[in-house]
C-alpha cells in the first residue's frame, strides 16, 4: 500500500494541469534540466562537512555523512525514529565542529588583543623614551650653557685678580721705596753711633741718602773726613757735624715711620681686595670643573637615550610583523568560522526543520460555479496550485491513478511554485558569505 501511495503521488505530480472553467490558459513553466536540486546541494554540502570533521572516528564518519541525504532530504515529519535519531547525532557532531571553529575564532582574537596590548606597550615604551630623551637633551644644553657661564665667570675673576694685583701693587710702590728708604736710614743711624770709625761704604750710603733727602751740601762735603775718625779723633767741629747727620737722619725716618703708619689701612684694604679676588677665582675654577664634569655626563646620557629610543621603535617595527600575523590568523579563523556557520550548519538547520511549503494565496476574482459534474476537489479548489494528494486513513485503500489525475486543477500563472515547493518541500536558502559567526548553540536543540 504504502507503494501504491508513492506512485500516486508521483502520478499526481506529474499528471498536467488544468485551470477552472472561467481561467485564462497559460504555458505551464517545466523546471529547467540543469536546474540543481537545493535540498541535494545541501545534502552535499552537510555530507562533506562530516566527511571531513574529524570530530568522530573515520567509520563514523562515513556512517554519518552516507546517511544525511537518506535522512534529512525528507520531510520533518515523515522521518522514522531511527531518522531523527541520526540527524540528532548529525546535528550533535556539526554543532561540535562549529564550537571547535568558534573556539578557534576566540583564541585568535585574544592572541590579536594579546598582540595589541604588546604593541601598545611598545609605543607606550617608545613615547617614554622619546620624553626621557628630550628631558636629557635639555639638561645637557643646560649644562653647556651653565658651563660657557664658568668660563666666562672664571675669566672674569682672572681678570678681576689680575687688576686688584695691579691696584695693590701701585699703590703700595711708594711705601715700598719707603721702606726700603727707611731701612737704610736705620742702618747708616746705627753705624754712625758705633764708638768707631764708619767704613767707606756706609759713608757712601750716608751721601746717597744724604743727597736723594736735600741734606745741607757742606755738611755732606766734610762727613767723609769726619766719619773716617773714631769718636776719640773728633774735634768739637767733627762733632757738631756729626750731630747734624744723626738730627737729619732722626728726622727722615720718623717722618718716614709716620708715613708708613699713616697708609697702612688702605694697603690691607688693597691686600684684602687680592685675597678676595683670588677666591672668586679658586670658585670660578671649581664650578668650571664641576660643569665640565656635569656636560659630558649629559652627553653621554643623551647618546644612551638615542640608543634606548632607536632600540625601541626597531622594537615596534619588528612587532608590526606579528601584529599583521595574528591579524591574518584572526581573519583566516573568522572566515573558516563564518563559512561554516553559513554554510553546512545552516544547510542542515534548513533540513533538520524541512516542512511542506505553506499554500499559495488563490486569484482575488471570485470564480464561476463549476458544473455539478466538473467539480474540483476542496483542496484542489482552495489552492489552486497545491497537488490534491490527501493522506488516507490507514485501513483505507489508496484512490486510483484516474481519481487523483482528474481532481487535479492547474494553478494560476501569478500563483506558480518554484520546483522545489511543487514537490512539497521548502527551498534552502543560503545566508551571506561574509556574514560575522552566529552562535549555533540555541539552534542546536534535538528535535
Amino acid at each position: 500500500e504504502a507503494s501504491k501511495v508513492h506512485r500516486v503521488i508521483a502520478a499526481a505530480a506529474m499528471a498536467p494541469m488544468k485551470r477552472p472553467a472561467g481561467h485564462q490558459s497559460g504555458p505551464v513553466q517545466k523546471k529547467p534540466a540543469s536546474a540543481k536540486d537545493p535540498v541535494k546541494a545541501s545534502c552535499a554540502m552537510v555530507e562533506a562537512a562530516l566527511a571531513g570533521c574529524g570530530k568522530v572516528p573515520a567509520s563514523v564518519q562515513h556512517m554519518l555523512a552516507g546517511s544525511a541525504a537518506s535522512c534529512l532530504g525528507i520531510m520533518k515529519q515523515e522521518r522514522h525514529q531511527y531518522q531523527e535519531d541520526m540527524v540528532r547525532m548529525i546535528g550533535e557532531v556539526l554543532q561540535s565542529v562549529a564550537e571547535d571553529k568558534q573556539s578557534a575564532v576566540g583564541a585568535a582574537r585574544s592572541q590579536m588583543n594579546e598582540a595589541e596590548s604588546k604593541k601598545a606597550a611598545l609605543d607606550a615604551t617608545v613615547l617614554q623614551e622619546e620624553t626621557e630623551l628630550a628631558r636629557l637633551q635639555e639638561l645637557n644644553s643646560n649644562c653647556k650653557q651653565e658651563l660657557t657661564d664658568a668660563n666666562t665667570a672664571l675669566q672674569e675673576a682672572v681678570t678681576a685678580l689680575k687688576a686688584a694685583e695691579e691696584k695693590r701693587v701701585a699703590g703700595n710702590e711708594n711705601f715700598v721705596v719707603v721702606e726700603h728708604r727707611l731701612a737704610k736710614l736705620k742702618a747708616v743711624r746705627m753705624a754712625v753711633k758705633q764708638d768707631e770709625a764708619v767704613d767707606a761704604p756706609t759713608v757712601k750710603e750716608i751721601q746717597s741718602l744724604g743727597k736723594s733727602l736735600k741734606f745741607e751740601p757742606a755738611m755732606l762735603s766734610v762727613l767723609p773726613k769726619i766719619l773716617a775718625k773714631s769718636p776719640s779723633d773728633r774735634g768739637s767741629f767733627d762733632n757738631l757735624a756729626v750731630d747734624e747727620l744723626m738730627k737729619a737722619l732722626s728726622q727722615n725716618i720718623e717722618q718716614d715711620e709716620r708715613e708708613i703708619a699713616g697708609g697702612a689701612d688702605d694697603r690691607a684694604a688693597r691686600d684684602q681686595e687680592v685675597s678676595q679676588a683670588q677666591a672668586i677665582v679658586e670658585a670660578a675654577k671649581a664650578k668650571k670643573e664641576q660643569c665640565s664634569e656635569a656636560r659630558s655626563k649629559a652627553t653621554a646620557d643623551v647618546e644612551k637615550g638615542k640608543e634606548a629610543l632607536a632600540a625601541g621603535k626597531s622594537a615596534v617595527k619588528a612587532y608590526a610583523r606579528e601584529i599583521k600575523e595574528a591579524e591574518s590568523e584572526l581573519a583566516a579563523a573568522t572566515a573558516d568560522c563564518s563559512e561554516f556557520v553559513d554554510g553546512p550548519l545552516a544547510a542542515f538547520l534548513e533540513l533538520k526543520e524541512m516542512a511542506p511549503a505553506p499554500p499559495s494565496p488563490g486569484p482575488a476574482k471570485a470564480q464561476s460555479p463549476a458544473p455539478s459534474s466538473a467539480k474540483q476537489s476542496p483542496a484542489a479548489g482552495a489552492g489552486g496550485g497545491r497537488s490534491p494528494v490527501q493522506r488516507s486513513p490507514a485501513n483505507a485503500s489508496p484512490k486510483p491513478f484516474e481519481e487523483a489525475a482528474k481532481a487535479q486543477s492547474p494553478a494560476p500563472a501569478s500563483a506558480r511554485q518554484s520546483p522545489a515547493a511543487s514537490q512539497g518541500r521548502s527551498p534552502v536558502q543560503r545566508s551571506p558569505a561574509n556574514a560575522s559567526p552566529k552562535p549555533v548553540q540555541a539552534s542546536m536543540t534535538p528535535a
